[in-house]
């Protein structure tokens, strides 16, 4: 954890210029080598806090918490001979609203929105309560070629949704319960990523 709050603490520095010429340079080569660090950069630059007068308390603790999200993903995205795992790049949960979400996907004001980085795909949810226990989740994927195949299987330990995708490889599953679950993208039969998160 401490590593964690290291990071966000230098990369927080970095992005209010509080950093002499050296730091600076030292911070970009460590980005540049450290790739869950180049992550956390962007969820903080997304937030566009308003200078000195933002809640930099706040967003330390946020980042924080979502950079520790961040390396269970890396975590699991390292096993071998295992389809590529989803790295948590956005949750409302945590963070608020950044500019790279899709705005038909947060016109519910109880709504939480996720946003993954899977190999070169992109995956945005949108999660809508229709009940206490359910919700409907609606969810877009960007990066892939036109044309393909596309169906996603969404699991928990009760049970197991499946759904299609339209041209524009959007999806949406109705009224599934909370839930801790795990969602597998297929192009025909091959899981090409995969995403897990919990209601």
């Amino acid at each position: 954890m401490k590593k964690n709050e290291d990071k966000v603490e230098i990369l927080l520095k970095f992005l209010r210029g509080e950093l002499n010429a050296k730091e600076s340079k030292e911070v970009k080569s460590r980005i540049k080598r450290d790739k869950e660090m180049a992550e956390l950069l962007t969820v903080l630059k997304n937030l566009r806090p308003g200078g000195r007068h933002a809640d930099w308390k706040r967003i330390f603790r946020s980042a924080l918490e979502l950079s520790s999200r961040q390396f269970e993903d890396f975590q699991k995205s390292r096993h071998k001979n295992q389809p590529p795992y989803g790295i948590t790049v956005y949750d409302s949960s945590v963070l608020p609203i950044p500019s790279g979400i899709r705005s038909e996907f947060s016109s519910t004001v109880n709504s939480r929105r996720l946003k993954y980085k899977i190999n070169g795909m992109e995956l945005v949810l949108s999660l809508q309560p229709v009940s206490m226990e359910n919700f409907n989740l609606m969810g877009q994927i960007s990066g892939l070629e036109e044309g393909l195949d596309i169906r996603l299987l969404l699991s928990s330990t009760r049970k197991t949704y499946e759904a299609g995708t339209d041209q524009f490889y959007v999806f949406h599953f109705e009224r599934i319960p909370t839930a801790e679950y795990s969602l597998k993208i297929y192009e025909r039969n091959t899981v090409i990523g995969i995403a897990d998160f919990k209601i």
